[in-house]
């Protein structure tokens, strides 16, 4: 069975995955103006590489975990897209730091920390993504 990644070390990477993320909007705020654009990019390269990571994972994990698994599946896509296209507005649409407002910034930060904390809340979390699970098949 090498190469199955079983359930609770998806969450731990997807975890930690998010440490770095709140890590990197830390660094977002503390950024002075003449850095903060390649500070942006780092944290929009990492909500990137984590949103498709999390998307590969449990795509295929949600659908049949529990009686809510339709719900959390649609939550977790539906909010991707909405903070994609959030995010791609406010790093790519052509401003310079010292044009983007900064209270639009710091919104955006918080919005992607409360995401972040919805998905902990509703599925990254211990009780939703653990190994003891009883599988189909299991056994021969």
């Amino acid at each position: 069975m090498t190469g199955v990644m079983t359930p609770e070390a998806m969450l731990k990477e997807l975890l930690a995955q998010h440490n770095e993320i709140r890590r990197l909007i830390q660094a977002v705020r503390d950024a002075e103006p003449d850095v903060a654009q390649a500070q942006r990019a780092q944290l929009r390269a990492a909500l990137t590489a984590h949103n498709a990571r999390e998307e590969e994972l449990l795509g295929t994990v949600l659908p049949g975990i529990d009686a809510w698994s339709e719900i959390r599946t649609a939550h977790m896509s539906d909010d991707h897209r909405a903070e994609h296209r959030d995010l791609e507005k406010l790093l790519d649409d052509g401003r310079s730091d010292a044009t983007a407002p900064r209270d639009e910034t710091l919104a955006l930060l918080d919005d992607i920390l409360a995401h972040m904390r919805d998905e902990e809340a509703l599925f990254l979390n211990e009780k939703v993504l653990r190994d003891d699970v009883i599988t189909v098949q299991a056994g021969g």
